[in-house]
């Protein structure tokens, strides 16, 4: 009796305590105040819905509401936490599929296809390398005939690189990239002197200095410095009163920094690498950019409304550049500031919609500096330049 008493106890424990576990994260989440936006994830989670009976009854919101409660279930952080250790672990791979893992630390995204063009898959199926010298010509000369020279700069991403440090799998897969594909193409060109290949530079200097942070996709201020030094030794063979910043003119300090794949990941807040910092001394350039106002006056902004471009520069300095650069800029821009009369830095617009822009600033050099799995969309042929070249009314 006394057994059959004590199983029935062990049961009711055991029912209750499986309550505990299904409802408790339940409560959490109704009684937690709710985040907006993934601060680790990098997105917006799904909002509470609000209830309706033609939305219950079609199942919209039902639907709704588990894709809230998977953003928001109780103990999510601690959970995710754990199972990524675990399969760190046990498999060394991510939760996330955008995230890769090498070994000594190094991690990877695979974001906007960038292992598909590491792997060789889009070269093999539908790009067309010709059409793009086609694009790169039509802007190189629609940019000459306003008196500008005209720089490609594709910043080589991290996979091809340090490849070294990839999975083995991953590393074994390797084939030509678009950028490889294209830079074939120009080598059969004249058009080869208009586009900065990084890569050989890169990975030269490796060896000797990091360039890329470890859990981040960019690479770090002696990368950005070293792609610097290339960009004005190629300017310089342009222009004759170009005056770079040079290594004697930098202090080196460091800092801890917690990478974008690593918080992408779901890395704690503990888990950042340290890496170096550059200064220069006795800047000629403000610390602080001002923005163009001016640019709202454009088509190209009227069209596509974004972050207004920001203006530095030396006034000691002779030479006047237009850069347009996404988030790998943010490293460099404190070298070109120092390095030209006015600067002014921009994210991507369409080219003829700012052609009075252009002619106003009146830049000696416009600068395309963009991340490798992106640098193509640079390249389509503009009907209305080809347009303006082929009749010469500019």
């Amino acid at each position: 009796m006394q057994t059959e008493n004590t199983k029935g106890l062990a049961n009711y424990i055991l029912i209750f305590g499986f309550l505990i576990v299904v409802t408790l994260p339940m409560v959490f989440t109704l009684i937690h105040k709710q985040e907006d936006i993934s601060s680790r994830e990098k997105r917006k989670l799904a909002p509470l819905p609000a209830f309706s009976f033609d939305e219950f009854w079609d199942g919209a919101y039902q639907q709704k509401f588990s894709q809230f409660y998977q953003d928001h279930f109780g103990f999510r952080q601690k959970i995710l936490s754990g199972a990524r250790e675990f399969r760190r672990g046990a498999w060394n791979k991510s939760l996330s599929r955008n995230v890769i893992y090498g070994d000594d630390e190094w991690m990877y995204f695979n974001i906007d296809g960038t292992l598909h063009d590491y792997t060789g898959y889009y070269t093999q199926n539908s790009q067309d390398s010709s059409l793009w010298l086609q694009g790169l010509d039509i802007k190189n000369r629609w940019l000459a005939q306003l008196g500008v020279r005209y720089l490609l700069v594709p910043i080589p991403g991290k996979m091809n690189v340090y490849p070294e440090h990839l999975p083995a799998r991953v590393r074994d897969a390797a084939g030509e990239s678009r950028l490889q594909a294209f830079r074939a193409e120009l080598k059969d060109s004249d058009l080869e002197d208009v586009v900065l290949d990084l890569l050989p530079t890169l990975r030269k200097v490796k060896n000797e200095t990091q360039v890329y942070f470890k859990t981040d996709t960019h690479w770090n201020e002696d990368g950005a410095f070293i792609v610097y030094q290339a960009i004005m030794d190629k300017l310089s063979h342009w222009f004759d009163d170009i005056e770079p910043v040079t290594p004697n003119m930098i202090d080196r300090g460091s800092r801890m920094k917690m990478g974008d794949i690593a918080i992408a990941d779901g890395a704690k807040a503990g888990e950042m690498e340290q890496t170096d910092t550059l200064t220069i001394n006795n800047r000629c350039a403000n610390e602080q950019s001002t923005k163009v106002a001016e640019f709202t006056k454009t088509p190209a902004y009227q069209a596509n409304p974004k972050h207004l471009p920001r203006a530095n520069g030396c006034t000691s300095k002779k030479i006047r550049a237009l850069v347009v650069n996404d988030s790998f800029g943010a490293y460099i821009r404190k070298f070109l500031s120092d390095s030209f009369e006015e600067v002014i830095f921009m994210h991507y617009y369409e080219l003829f919609d700012m052609k009075s822009f252009i002619e106003e600033f009146d830049p000696d050099v416009f600068i395309d500096l963009r991340a490798e799995r992106r640098f193509h969309y640079l390249l389509g042929t503009d009907e209305r330049m080809q347009s303006e070249l082929e009749t010469g009314k500019y």
